[in-house]
């Protein structure tokens, strides 16, 4: 519709100028507070005159807009008046005259004393009837030539051509001649027009400068938010997140289609927590704090939410906190509204950064993107993480937060319906840039429900292996095998991965990413045989697959390098050495649940907010290119616990039942029934392993080397354990010591033996009591341990009878029982070896 007839042909030859500036039919201008008078074009008109209306377009209706000068009115005086005078005293002085003079005429009190002398005005030395005469013409000149301000809006300028026409006179007239003179052909044509042609243009505001940097929106990581169910006929909370007993994480349980069974809702971010070093966002939410503080920021807000959804039910429905449904979006446009300029920085640590990627799509989705300027990535795992593998399928890692009273097995069980885990899981991306397997096995019959997926190197491989395509698993399988996940989930996910991968931040965002590194960090796992313990096998003396770790120090200790600076958009990316930034007295290390206390990504995060606001650059580290710091991977398999205390008195390990790792760089964490300790390779210390139950133990001992290699140092497959025995050894830079065993608690060392588990000869003694020693520790029917024993007491008597040859004979005996007893796999060959080179020390 044309409801302004607009001539096409002939062409408009107009062009708009608004400011003095040339802005294109339909195009858009910003203005100094969003107005302007100065309204011009510029072109060759095709007939004789013309004359220009301009409309406001107020949604599909066409108001006119009348540009001529108004009346002033009391106000406007009042206003010319407070930018003419100097103080206010003498602005409400001359305007009670201006208004005595408007009502009655009547101001020569004002202006001559009872002498009908001038008053003379004390602030110029002028007088009074000259000053305000003065004022009245100046503020008349300016008002009475003011048009009104065009405000921000859409606008269209018509431009109305009209011809020249000349009433019918005779020819001789005087104005036919002037007619024929200008224009000699007119008698010739007949009149044109009106043509009618249209400049459409939006004003919009120019902001002004701000007087201070934008508001800050943090999103934290998965499990970094309580949540709490409400206590029946209670106005009380139970806290079920961070947990304290097996029953608050078994009530975060979720459908199979990822609803909450229960109630939950949350409140509040996790700032620091007993036991792992204190703080995990405690110092960068008080530098926030001191921000506000110093009118650097309006506002910051630590967004909790309910990390067992997915990422996109989060954004959609909302999170549920007491007092009801919050809505991220609106929390931006609160943030925004009070903001100095009117936008949000967003910044997301771990699964938080995937949350703001769905943040940003639904704002772009509502038109709303303008509201955040700044995309901040802290460690997150944008293509995903080899780690969540373990989390989901062993239950990897999970006491930190609830300590040790939190059994793998009962988190196991609840995560495996928690939408929101799923989309840590390395995506095809991950696999595509990495190149890496991250699933592989020994080739042993022990792991051959593993085997039969092959090296799992693409997401099809991994999708068949976690959902167990070829139905090799039991759905109630022990802590050591990998559970089956929930289809449902896994395929959902997988509709969803792609968007997250490929996200790209919506033009007029800065994107800024901090990847962690120099911490010893899952890239993958290989499942291996050991010895079966107590109850872990059907037939005493075979094997049973464990996932063991595969590590690299190009991570921050939860996210490869690799995923969390996989955004292929413009960005900053800045690249921290988390080992270096763990040196120091005070500090216990940096990994990935604190990065955000790390000095260095605090002065980064402090400057990407304010610039380019309050501060001329933007002030980026140091990149770390190269990581080469090595760890030493130290695994305990079943019953025994394990710790380390080092020359300096600190602890690595559970300490009075809590997790203690106050080296930098160090870890404890536990997979599939086993416990681990990462430890800088120079570290000096002494390692304790402590037996929690009567079988056998596994002891194995990896180094990641400066070329980010791992290989195997130490195997001793099949130790001998009960709940009274204690072994330790010791580590310096020059190597580890002997493995130095006291078997029954009494502080005495009864075994030495290598870290293979090969006895240590040292002369003096074994005796007959390290043999029966020896003897108890064996996994054996109580029949098979007493034949045993009697025998070793026949000769031990015989030897005190010096009867030498009847007691070879009858150690003789115990050789051929023992050889038979590692045949039927009752004993592994290591124990069968010891027990050998007692009864050789015995023989000679």
């Amino acid at each position: 519709m044309d409801p302004f007839s607009v001539t096409i042909d002939p062409v408009s030859p107009y062009m708009l100028k608004i400011n003095g500036e040339v802005v294109a039919d339909g195009g858009t201008k910003a203005v100094a507070e969003g107005i302007t008078k100065d309204i011009t074009y510029e072109g060759s008109s095709h007939l004789g005159s013309g004359e220009d209306f301009l409309f406001k377009h107020e949604g599909e209706d066409f108001v006119f807009f009348d540009r001529s000068a108004s009346e002033p009115v009391l106000v406007d005086y009042q206003n010319f008046a407070s930018t003419y005078f100097q103080t206010t005293a003498e602005a409400d002085l001359y305007l009670m005259i201006f208004e005595e003079d408007q009502n009655t005429g009547s101001t020569e009190q004002y202006f001559y004393d009872e002498n009908f002398a001038e008053i003379i005005d004390v602030n110029t030395g002028e007088s009074v009837y000259n000053r305000y005469y003065s004022f009245v013409d100046s503020a008349n000149n300016y008002l009475y030539n003011q048009t009104p301000y065009i405000t921000a809006g859409t606008y269209t300028l018509v431009i109305r051509e009209t011809d020249i026409v000349l009433s019918q006179k005779p020819a001789n007239s005087i104005l036919s001649q002037i007619k024929n003179l200008i224009l000699p052909t007119a008698n010739a044509q007949v009149a044109r027009g009106p043509y009618v042609y249209t400049l459409t243009f939006t004003i919009t505001e120019v902001p002004p400068e701000p007087t201070g940097a934008s508001s800050v929106l943090f999103l934290p990581g998965i499990q970094a938010s309580r949540l709490y169910k409400d206590l029946p006929f209670s106005n009380e909370a139970d806290q079920l997140w961070e947990p304290n007993a097996n029953n608050d994480v078994q009530q975060l349980e979720m459908t199979e289609t990822g609803f909450s069974v229960n109630d939950i809702y949350t409140k509040d971010v996790i700032d620091e927590v007993y036991g792992l070093g204190g703080n995990i966002y405690k110092g960068f939410l008080e530098m926030l704090e001191d921000m506000e503080e110093d009118a650097v920021i309006v506002d910051s807000l630590a967004f909790a939410y309910d990390w067992r959804f997915d990422v996109q039910d989060i954004i959609y429905s909302g999170t549920l906190y007491k007092t009801g449904i919050k809505s991220l979006v609106e929390e931006v446009e609160n943030l925004a509204e009070d903001s100095y300029t009117g936008k949000v920085t967003v910044i997301g640590h771990s699964n938080g950064g995937l949350l703001a990627k769905v943040l940003i799509n639904e704002l772009e989705r509502l038109g709303k993107e303008d509201l955040v300027d700044k995309m901040v990535f802290v460690g997150v795992p944008q293509l995903g993480t080899p780690k969540a593998i373990g989390v989901l399928l062993h239950g990897l890692d999970q006491q930190k937060l609830g300590g040790v009273i939190i059994g793998d097995s009962t988190t196991r069980e609840v995560i495996k319906n928690m939408p929101g885990v799923y989309n840590l899981l390395p995506s095809q991306k991950y696999f595509d840039v990495s190149g890496d397997v991250l699933v592989t096995t020994d080739g042993s019959s022990a792991t051959t429900k593993v085997t039969q997926y092959g090296d799992i190197n693409s997401l099809s491989k991994l999708t068949d292996f976690v959902l167990d395509s070829q139905d090799l698993r039991n759905d109630n399988v022990p802590i050591n095998e990998p559970s089956t996940l929930n289809q449902y989930l896994m395929q959902n996910m997988l509709s969803r991965r792609d968007a997250l991968d490929n996200w790209l931040a919506p033009q007029g965002i800065e994107v800024y990413e901090i990847v962690g590194k120099g911490i010893a960090t899952i890239k993958g796992f290989e499942y291996k045989a050991l010895p079966c313990f107590s109850g872990t096998c059907l037939l005493e003396g075979s094997k049973y697959m464990k996932a063991y770790p595969l590590i690299s120090n190009e991570g921050d200790e939860t996210v490869m390098a690799i995923s969390a600076q996989a955004y292929a958009g413009t960005k900053v990316t800045v690249e921290v050495d988390l080992d270096s930034e763990g040196d120091g007295v005070l500090t216990l290390g940096r990994k990935h649940a604190d990065m955000t206390e790390s000095p260095t990504v605090q002065t980064f995060l402090d400057s990407v907010i304010r610039f380019p606001y309050l501060n001329e650059t933007l002030e980026v580290p140091e990149e770390f290119t190269e990581v080469s710091r090595e760890y030493t991977l130290i695994g305990v398999h079943s019953p025994v616990d394990v710790s380390i205390l080092t020359s300096t008195g600190k602890r690595i390990g559970i300490f009075e039942n809590v997790i203690r790792e106050e080296v930098a760089g160090s870890q404890y964490f536990e997979l599939g029934g086993s416990k681990y300790l990462v430890v800088p390779k120079e570290i000096e210390y002494e390692l304790t392993i402590s037996g929690n139950d009567t079988g056998v133990y596994s002891l194995t001992i990896d180094l990641l080397d400066s070329d980010n290699i791992q290989s195997s140092e130490y195997r001793y497959l099949g130790a001998s354990t009960s709940p009274q025995m204690i072994a330790k050894f010791s580590a310096s830079s020059t190597g580890f010591g002997t493995l130095k065993t006291d078997v029954d608690g009494d502080g005495d060392a009864d075994i030495e033996q290598t870290l293979d588990g090969e006895l240590v000869v040292v002369l003096p003694n074994y005796t007959y009591s390290s043999l029966i020693a020896e003897i108890k520790l064996l996994q054996l029917t109580k029949l098979q341990k007493s034949l045993l024993l009697l025998q070793v007491q026949i000769a031990e008597r015989l030897e005190k009878q010096s009867k030498t040859q009847l007691e070879f004979l009858t150690l003789r005996n115990l050789e051929s029982t023992f050889k038979l007893y590692e045949r039927k796999r009752l004993i592994t060959s290591i124990q069968y070896k010891n027990l050998l080179k007692i009864i050789n020390y015995l023989r000679t």
